[in-house]
């Protein structure tokens, strides 16, 4: 059962990265030294994916780098950054994933080729739009300063959802290594407790039965001859203490009546002698 856990939790992590395929993109612009920024929407339903870094365009305006998606075709919107603020957004419907993705983003051609030699048809070109003037430096007349925080805004709003996406994941991950850590410990202590082994903490304190009174000999009323001669030699220890208890008072006595006389004696002679 833990394995079958283990291989659950291994697959979830994969099978994202084994689905996911990172094929080579060129991006084609009017601005040198400007990076680029993709937001992905599924071709089907809209769906937003994730939002693509690749990157910084060269001297030339062109873009080489990677992207990475699990999807066969994608509508994107790209757009070209400058200190935070989109001088370029356009947007290319039903691009199809193959070996190599090529967007073109210049002034002079409003196209975009999807794979090797395959280019979109009338249809896909006129949904293909070029808008420029999110900055109002450089742009013609007839934009307004509302593209340009639209534009600004989408792409904030974008990397927030991104992250939002990888917070959710990591927090799913979290919570079934959670769940599959508390399976398996339980099942490891069910295991142990089979096998004879125990948690400290639910083991009980025997009972221990609590002492008798010693009854002293004294209370038996059929007392046994060792009994009886244990008593008499007691009673005779303690007579044999209380005589020489007696004994040792009269020699004291004794003792002080000498000292009273001799006393007496000293007193006489110093009398004599004045």
């Amino acid at each position: 059962m833990k394995k079958i856990f283990v291989v659950v939790l291994v697959l979830l992590i994969l099978v994202p990265a084994i689905m996911a395929k990172t094929v080579d993109l060129t991006v084609e612009t009017d601005y040198p030294f400007r990076y680029v920024v993709l937001k992905m929407f599924s071709a089907n339903g809209g769906n937003f994916i994730g939002t693509e870094y690749p990157g910084k365009t060269d001297l030339h305006g062109t873009l080489n780098g990677n992207l990475t998606t699990d999807s066969s075709s994608l509508n994107i919107v790209a757009y070209v950054i400058e200190n935070g603020d989109a001088l370029v957004k356009q947007e290319f419907n039903n691009v199809k994933v193959g070996s190599k993705v090529f967007l073109d983003m210049s002034t002079e051609e409003d196209e975009s080729i999807f794979d090797d030699n395959e280019q979109g048809d009338d249809g896909q070109d006129e949904d293909n739009s070029t808008e420029e003037g999110a900055n109002t430096t450089l742009t013609g007349e007839g934009n307004t300063g509302e593209d340009y925080g639209e534009i600004t805004g989408a792409v904030v709003d974008d990397s927030s959802s991104s992250v939002s996406i990888i917070f959710y994941y990591v927090l799913g991950v979290l919570l079934l290594a959670g769940i599959i850590g508390f399976v398996v410990g339980k099942m490891v202590r069910t295991r142990r407790t089979k096998m004879g082994y125990s948690d400290p903490r639910d083991r009980k304190m025997p009972n221990v039965p609590e002492p008798k009174p010693v009854e002293s000999v004294g209370s038996r009323g059929d007392m046994t001859t060792e009994a009886r001669i244990a008593e008499a030699e007691r009673k005779i220890r303690e007579a044999q203490q209380e005589l020489n208890k007696m004994r040792n008072q009269e020699r004291i006595k004794s003792a002080e009546e000498k000292l009273r006389k001799d006393q007496e004696e000293l007193e006489r002679l110093r009398r004599d002698e004045n």
